[in-house]
């Protein structure tokens, strides 16, 4: 296996394409030497690398998750059996951030984040924002400034109990605090400092990290 990550062949991201044109069986099967050489190998070595990274970015320990390609069909009205993009994840002890990266036939987006709290996680995440909430608010205004999404809060009203009409309020409709960087086009995952620009993708959102490291 190569042990420094210079960018996916061009022939790894075309199998997206590929797939996303032959999604069956007999397709997947016929390619999977392709599959495995020109896409899973060359992301093993950039997860080594971003695992790496994020234990110098946050001083935690985080473990790869390479996704399947295959779907789970079992509540799925879309049937078709492969998943056409690239998606890993970077997981941490468990209430810490985690951290993703996704390529797919559009586009390559990088995200850190939870995206439902646990319970205590909750209260904690809430009491924090009772405390700083403009802080924690003009942090997320400046991170969205910059480039970053985030996810919609997933409450349509403010909780009892909390104060509907601080500029800060929306946190309270949260219970979970994910953003997202889109990274262009899919051919920018071929660049050979595609790994260092994932870096600087996840420290620009560290942000989302320090904020749920505080629960």
């Amino acid at each position: 296996m190569t042990t420094v990550f210079s960018g996916f062949p061009e022939a790894g991201i075309q199998y997206l394409f590929d797939l996303d044109a032959n999604n069956n069986r007999e397709w997947f099967t016929a390619n999977k030497a392709a599959l495995e050489h020109q896409l899973l190998t060359p992301a093993r070595v950039l997860c080594q690398e971003l695992e790496s990274y994020l234990r110098t970015l946050t001083g935690r320990t985080y473990a790869s998750k390479l996704y399947r390609m295959h779907r789970d069909l079992r509540f799925s009205a879309d049937k078709t059996p492969y998943n056409t993009h690239l998606h890993i994840s970077f997981l941490g002890p468990e209430g810490a951030c985690a951290w993703h990266l996704g390529i797919d036939t559009k586009k390559v987006s990088v995200g850190a984040g939870v995206f439902e709290f646990t319970a205590p996680q909750l209260q904690a995440f809430r009491s924090l924002v009772t405390q700083s909430g403009a802080a924690i608010s003009d942090g997320l205004v400046k991170l969205v400034s910059e480039g970053a999404r985030l996810e919609e809060p997933e409450l349509k009203r403010v909780p009892n109990g909390y104060p509907a009409d601080q500029p800060f309020s929306d946190l309270f409709r949260r219970k979970g605090l994910t953003a997202w960087i889109g990274m262009g086009a899919p051919s920018v995952a071929t660049t050979q400092d595609f790994g260092r620009r994932c870096e600087r993708a996840f420290r620009q959102l560290k942000p989302i990290s320090d904020i749920v490291a505080r629960l």
